[in-house]
């Protein structure tokens, strides 16, 4: 029975660290995230090599992946 619930809890481990790993956040959201303008976000993505590239999904839909973010964050140590 305790095996079963190891298990249990390890599927769900899983599945929400892919869950995390595939959402998205609009420039708006990463702005908010980083107490800092939306121009500045299109700044960093444009004139900083190690800030995460934005995700075109489609017209008038770019997005960033939090799981980028959160990887760049480690990276840097503190916020951008």
């Amino acid at each position: 029975m305790l095996f079963n619930s190891v298990l249990w809890i390890d599927e769900r481990v899983t599945s929400m660290q892919h869950h995390r790993a595939n959402l998205y956040l609009s420039v708006k959201e990463v702005a908010a995230r980083y107490s800092v303008s939306v121009n500045s976000v299109w700044r960093w993505t444009s004139q900083r090599d190690d800030f995460p590239k934005p995700i075109k999904l489609g017209l008038g839909c770019t997005r960033w992946r939090l799981s980028d973010l959160e990887a760049f964050e480690s990276s840097c140590g503190e916020t951008p």
